[in-house]
């Protein structure tokens, strides 16, 4: 075959080529995830590493939404399960636990249980479901976002517990908020009120001083809310007289004597002395 000839062919050579290369399927390009697999399989099936940026981080059982349709992620709470502590039963304090958990389901609340026995005082701090019971008790607090500790009714110990639904929000517990201060009526009455309209509040309408439905939370308190009720009374024979009013309140002396918690030296005298007539 002459070198003409082969010089008519050549182009027709190139076009053939072109049509079969045409035919052949194209490669599909992979998807982020897959690679990022193929990577993780590449640097060790056995390796435990961190979530990369193209890999998604929120599965289908994380995925709740809340009332807005929106996405509502993990809760973060202290987990530090149960550990001695320092902690009293006054006003508010830290946990002091330096785990910060990301809770096992999206729906799940940061909860603190403080506890105090004859030998110690223990703080807990973990996630929880508020559908179900945690130490026998239901979670009644747990939209708050603050935890805010609620006496429970233990054999053998005191026992608060609270819920919370804000970030990190077990970290501070706190047992007694200060409040704004209020004077009795204050719901009620002006400022400044007259003699005139405290009659009308107090005698015609029978009005008393409100009290904070918190305080019933506490038994202690509670004795001393239902001795005030009934000191309150508008019959003046059905008020509690001056030695039932000491002797309610020597009981919960001996109450706070027994339970370990009374600091005070100051007696309520056994001999009758504040015994006065109606």
């Amino acid at each position: 075959m002459g070198p003409g000839l082969l010089r008519g062919l050549w182009p027709l050579h190139i076009v053939l080529w072109t049509r079969i290369a045409s035919t052949v399927p194209q490669p599909v390009p992979k998807p982020d995830v897959e690679m990022e697999t193929q990577r993780d399989e590449t640097i060790g099936p056995s390796c435990n590493r961190t979530a990369h940026p193209l890999r998604p981080l929120v599965s289908d059982n994380m995925m709740v939404t809340d009332n807005n349709g929106a996405i509502k992620l993990r809760q973060l709470c202290k987990f530090c399960d149960v550990k001695f502590s320092t902690c009293d039963n006054q006003k508010s304090c830290k946990s002091n636990c330096s785990i910060t958990s990301i809770c096992e389901k999206p729906h799940e609340v940061c909860v603190a249980v403080w506890r105090k026995n004859d030998e110690n005082i223990t703080l807990e701090t973990v996630c929880h479901d508020p559908q179900l019971p945690y130490h026998g008790f239901i979670l009644e607090d747990s939209t708050s976002t603050k935890c805010i500790m609620k006496e429970k009714k233990k054999s053998g110990e005191t026992f608060f517990m609270c819920s919370c639904s804000a970030e990190e929000c077990n970290d501070k517990i706190i047992f007694s908020e200060v409040k704004d201060y209020e004077p009795p009526f204050g719901s009620k009455v002006r400022e400044h009120p007259c003699v005139e309209s405290m009659k009308d509040n107090v005698l015609r309408d029978r009005g008393r001083p409100e009290i904070p439905s918190s305080w019933l939370n506490h038994q202690g308190i509670q004795t001393v809310c239902e001795t005030l009720t009934e000191c309150w009374d508008h019959d003046p024979e059905a008020r509690l007289t001056a030695q039932c009013v000491a002797e309610r309140f020597s009981e919960l002396e001996h109450l706070d004597r027994l339970s370990g918690r009374s600091c005070s030296e100051e007696k309520i005298p056994e001999d009758g002395s504040l015994n006065t007539t109606k």
